[in-house]
C-alpha cells in the first residue's frame, strides 16, 4: 500500500490552533436551543444487540467498505482489511434465515477497491471511485441484485477521480460530493449523475474541501455531515438549496456532537442517527441524533455499546440501525451489530392544522383546507400524498370530530374575579406552575385537549421531569387517557359560532361524513401502495391480531412492539403479530 495511506485522516493530531477554531465556528452547545421534539426515550436507553446468526459465511474484517439495503437484506461490498489487502467481494446478510452468504458475481466487476460509494437505484447498486491500487478511481460500476451481474458504465464528462467521498440518491439522480485526489488534498465539487439520460452534471462547489463526510436525504432535501480536510474536522451540517443550488449552514442546536468525520449515520423518521466515528479526541462509540425538522442534536444513553470506531458503514432495515465493520486504531473490525430505533410518531404535514380552523367551529374551511390533499373526483388521491401523511390526516380529522363533540364553551380561563384571566395565571392556580405557553400551543396545534395537555405536563413537572421536551409530552399524551372529559381546544369566545357549542349536530355529521369518506380512500390507498406506513420501504406483510390493521412490516412491528409503542393507525397496544404471505 502507498505510503500516503493509513485507515484515519491523514493528519493524526490537530493543532489546537485548529481545534479552537473548529470549536469557535460550532454553535455552541445547548444555547438558546428551540423547543424542539427530542426525545420520545424519556430517562429509557436503547441497547445495542447482537443479530442472530446462524451458519452461512460471514464476511471478513474490514473498514472503509460500503453497506446497503435492498428487498429486505443487507449487501456488503469491497472494503480494507487485515493484512492491508483491498476487497471486491459482495456479502448478504438475509434476515428471514439470520444468515450471511457470500454472493457469486458475473461481469465485468470492480477491482479491489475501497474508499468507494454505493446507492441502489431500479433494484441495481451502483459504485463510484474510490481507491484501487493505492490510487484514485473515476469508474462507475453497477451491480444488478437479480442477476448478481456486474457491469461497467462508460461516460465522459464526469467528475474526476476520487475516493473518500461522499453518496446520495434524490428522485432520479445520484448526488456525489467532495473526496480525496492525493495525500492532504482534497475535492469540494458536487456532481449530479442522472440515472435516466446517464448525464453527469457539474454543480455548486461546497463551502470547503472535505473527505470521510456524509450524505443524506431527508423530506426531499440533500444535507451534508461532518467531514475531514487534513487539518480540520467540519463541524456543520450543510443543505443543498433546491432553487439555488448552493450550499448553506444548517444552523443547529442541543447537545451537539463533537466534531467528526468516518460516522455511520441513517434517517428514520425525522430523525438523523450519528454513531461512532474519528474525532479530535480519537476514536468514538457515542450515539447522537438529530431532529431535522427543530435541527436539534440529542445524546442517546445506549446500553451495550460496541468499541469505539471510525470508518464503519450502517444501514436501516426494518426499524434497526445495522452497522459492520470500521477500524478501532489498531485492527480493522468483523464486528456486525444492531440497534432498534424508537419509532417516530407519525405526524401530519404543517398545512394540515385543522385544530385552530375547528376551534372556531369552521368546519367547511377545515374541510377545504384538508381536501386541498385531494385532487379530482377521477383521481381522489393527490400523488404527493404519502400513507402516512393519509394516516396522520385522518387521525387528525378524528381528533378534531372528538374536540367538535365537547360540549364546553369555547372561552377563555374565566378566574376567580369572574374576568378571563392569562393561560399562565390559569395554570398556576390550578396546578400550581406556570409552564411555557408557546410549549402548550404546539401541543394544542397537533390536537391533542388543552386540560389533557396540562393534566400531564403537571404529572412530568412533579416528577422532576423536562415539561418543554415536546416529543416526551406528546408521548405521554398518547399513552395516557385524559383523566377527565376535556374541553376545546380553543381560548376564543365563542359568540357569534352558536351559542358557545363546539358546532351543530350539522356540523358533526358533516365531518362524520368526510371521515367515513377518507376512511375508504385510505384503504384504498393502501391496497395500491403496499408499502409500510413506519419505514414508507418495506412491503405490508404482517397483521396487528389486537386491532387486526395491516399497514406495516413485519420489522417495524417487531420494533414497534418491543418498545412498547402502539398501533399507528388506532393506537391500540401492539402484543401479537402474525406474518401475511401474499401470493
Amino acid at each position: 500500500m502507498s505510503s500516503w495511506f493509513s485507515p484515519r485522516p491523514a493528519s493524526q493530531s490537530v493543532s489546537s490552533s485548529s481545534s479552537a477554531a473548529a470549536a469557535a465556528s460550532s454553535p455552541a452547545r445547548g444555547s438558546g436551543a428551540p423547543i424542539g421534539p427530542p426525545s420520545i426515550l424519556g430517562p429509557q436507553s436503547l441497547a445495542w444487540e447482537l443479530p442472530p446468526v446462524s451458519g452461512g459465511s460471514s464476511p471478513t474484517p474490514r473498514t472503509y467498505s460500503t453497506f446497503v439495503e435492498h428487498d429486505g437484506q443487507l449487501w456488503l461490498f469491497g472494503g480494507y482489511g487485515e493484512n492491508k489487502r483491498s476487497l471486491n467481494d459482495v456479502c448478504v446478510f438475509k434476515p428471514q434465515h439470520n444468515k450471511w452468504d457470500s454472493v457469486l458475481t458475473h461481469g465485468d466487476a470492480p477491482r479491489p477497491v475501497y474508499l468507494h460509494t454505493a446507492v441502489v437505484y431500479d433494484r441495481k447498486m451502483w459504485v463510484f471511485g474510490g481507491n484501487v491500487a493505492s490510487k484514485e478511481s473515476d469508474e462507475l460500476h453497477v451491480f444488478d441484485f437479480l442477476t448478481s451481474t456486474w457491469s461497467r458504465v462508460n461516460f465522459s464528462n464526469g467528475p474526476p477521480a476520487r475516493y473518500g467521498h461522499a453518496a446520495c440518491v434524490i428522485g432520479e439522480n445520484m448526488i456525489i460530493v467532495g473526496g480525496c485526489k492525493k495525500s492532504n488534498a482534497y475535492w469540494k465539487d458536487s456532481w449530479s449523475y442522472n440515472f435516466r439520460t446517464r448525464q453527469w452534471r457539474k454543480m455548486n462547489d461546497v463551502t470547503v474541501d472535505l473527505a470521510y463526510h456524509t450524505l443524506f436525504v431527508h423530506d426531499n432535501r440533500v444535507y451534508l455531515y461532518g467531514g475531514y480536510n487534513g487539518g480540520t474536522f467540519y463541524p456543520h451540517m450543510n443543505q443543498l438549496e433546491t432553487n439555488s443550488g448552493t450550499w448553506n449552514v444548517v444552523q443547529v442546536s442541543g447537545d451537539i456532537p463533537p466534531p467528526t468525520c468516518g460516522c455511520a449515520c441513517v434517517v428514520f423518521g425525522p430523525y438523523l442517527y450519528a454513531f461512532a466515528g474519528y474525532t479530535q479526541s480519537g476514536h468514538m462509540n457515542d450515539l447522537y441524533r438529530c431532529h431535522l425538522p427543530s435541527r436539534v442534536w440529542e445524546k442517546i444513553p445506549c446500553d451495550s455499546k460496541p468499541i469505539a470506531r471510525a470508518y464503519l458503514q450502517a444501514a436501516l432495515l426494518g426499524g434497526y440501525m445495522f452497522v459492520f465493520g470500521g477500524f478501532d486504531g489498531t485492527h480493522c473490525l468483523a464486528d456486525f451489530r444492531r440497534l432498534p430505533l424508537p419509532p417516530p410518531i407519525p405526524q401530519v404535514g404543517p398545512e394540515v392544522n385543522m385544530t385552530r380552523i375547528l376551534s372556531d367551529n369552521d368546519v367547511g374551511k377545515a374541510l377545504e383546507q384538508a381536501l386541498r390533499y385531494f385532487s379530482t373526483a377521477q383521481s381522489p388521491l393527490a400523488p404527493g400524498l404519502t400513507k402516512a401523511e393519509l394516516i396522520g390526516l385522518f387521525q387528525n380529522f378524528q381528533t378534531n370530530l372528538q374536540t367538535m363533540r365537547r360540549s364546553a364553551a369555547n372561552s377563555a380561563p374565566i378566574g376567580p374575579s369572574g374576568a378571563p384571566e392569562s393561560e399562565q395565571d390559569y395554570t398556576m392556580r390550578k396546578y400550581g406552575v406556570k409552564f411555557d405557553t408557546s410549549m402548550l400551543s404546539q401541543i394544542l396545534d397537533i390536537g391533542f385537549g388543552r386540560e389533557h395537555v396540562l393534566q400531564v405536563m403537571a404529572k412530568l413537572h412533579k416528577e422532576g421531569k423536562d415539561t418543554r421536551n415536546l416529543d416526551l409530552v406528546v408521548h405521554r399524551c398518547l399513552n395516557e387517557p385524559p383523566e377527565q372529559p376535556q374541553p376545546s381546544l380553543s381560548r376564543q369566545n365563542s359568540g357569534g359560532h352558536g351559542g358557545g357549542s363546539s358546532g351543530s349536530n350539522a356540523d358533526v355529521a358533516l365531518l362524520q361524513a368526510e371521515i367515513d369518506k377518507l376512511k375508504k380512500q385510505v384503504a384504498a390507498k393502501m391496497d395500491e401502495d403496499d408499502s409500510c406506513s413506519i419505514c414508507l420501504d418495506n412491503a405490508v406483510n404482517c397483521a396487528i391480531l389486537e386491532c387486526g390493521h395491516v399497514c406495516i412490516c413485519y420489522g417495524c412491528a417487531d420494533g414497534l412492539r418491543n418498545a412498547n409503542q402502539p398501533c399507528p393507525i388506532c393506537r391500540k397496544d401492539i402484543r401479537s403479530v402474525v406474518r401475511i404471505y401474499r401470493s
